[in-house]
């Protein structure tokens, strides 16, 4: 894990973005407790909303007060969502990731804005 913040930061380096991480096995529940490190490592704009989708994210890994800032409402809304995409954007919102993850594929594919 030291070895890939060191490759972030270098390739990071002077404010430009030139190496982003893609989250996604993050969720797993063996990773999870690297997302608090993660979170105070890397800025959002270095981060990627990846998914694993079709492979379900499951909720139980995610339960309030043994994860990231959990709470029982959120694990709830969590486990009751159906879709698994919109599950999977719950999970990382509970666990503090900011919506720009969700966003910055858009300059990596260059989209144009709508």
């Amino acid at each position: 894990m030291k070895e890939f913040y060191a490759l972030m930061k270098d390739a990071n380096g002077g404010g430009e973005v030139r190496l982003l991480a893609d989250i996604s096995a993050l969720f797993l529940s063996t990773r999870v407790p690297l997302i608090p490190e993660v979170l105070e490592t890397f800025p959002p704009e270095c981060l990627l909303h990846g998914s694993d989708f079709p492979i379900p994210i499951d909720g139980w890994p995610h339960l309030p007060w043994v994860t990231h800032s959990v709470t029982p409402r959120e694990y709830i809304r969590i486990c009751r969502t159906k879709n698994p995409l919109d599950r999977d954007v719950r999970i990382k919102r509970a666990h503090g990731f900011a919506d720009t993850i969700l966003e910055n594929a858009e300059g990596v594919f260059r989209l144009p804005p709508l």
